[in-house]
């Protein structure tokens, strides 16, 4: 069933994991000659969409992605050149940078305050990367835990409850536990499905099905 019903282009919805009658999604705007690219909140009732949806973050014009890390911070890929993530609190509309130049995707370990995202590096090669933010208040950041390179020209993965990152290469699925595996693990193929270029990966809350985009 339809969630909005806007002229604008919308995307990335989620439902709210702390407040179960809103949607969370990213608008783009188009104001005159501008293009404002923003974090909506939007509830779940569509009767009271145009009253009640608003940004979550009125002045933040640039948002591609969004995760969030616990009730009241979020974790905000920002566009621009390059390309940034940026720790921010809804309540005080305060942004802080936390890396430069990554990757679109980034997933919090579930039932933790870790948050996994890619570092590229055009030099020294990319890396997937792990910080612990469940001791944030606002102060410094956290240094993050370099745990593999990624599956070369691949850049989306995803987390299992278990941190386990799965990521996938043409038809081929792989997983990489950190503690436990040296390396990519290949769990599958998908050719004989003719799944043969999987772009994107999303598990669900038991881990119990994966949803394959390609």
């Amino acid at each position: 069933f339809p969630v909005t019903i806007r002229s604008e282009g919308e995307y990335s919805p989620r439902a709210s994991r702390y407040d179960f009658n809103t949607y969370h999604l990213v608008r783009m705007e188009f104001p005159g000659k501008d293009t404002l690219i923003r974090l909506w909140q939007v509830p779940e009732n569509a009767e009271f969409q145009m009253l009640m949806a608003r940004p979550v973050f009125q002045d933040l014009t640039n948002v591609g992605y969004y995760e969030w890390i616990r009730p009241g911070l979020l974790a905000l890929h920002l566009n621009g050149s390059p390309n940034q993530l940026a720790l921010a609190v809804p309540e005080t509309n305060s942004v802080t940078p936390l890396a430069q130049q990554v990757g679109r995707c980034f997933k919090m370990v579930p039932g933790s305050g870790q948050l996994v995202y890619l570092q590229k590096n055009f030099s020294k090669g990319h890396k997937l990367v792990r910080v612990d933010l469940s001791s944030y208040t606002g102060q410094k950041v956290p240094e993050p835990r370099t745990l593999i390179a990624p599956i070369p020209e691949r850049e989306d993965f995803a987390v299992l409850n278990d941190g386990t990152l799965l990521m996938a290469s043409g038809s081929r699925l792989f997983k990489f536990k950190p503690d436990v595996d040296s390396d990519w693990v290949l769990l599958t193929d998908f050719s004989e499905y003719q799944i043969l270029q999987i772009t994107r990966i999303e598990v669900n809350p038991d881990n119990s099905r994966i949803i394959l985009v390609y």
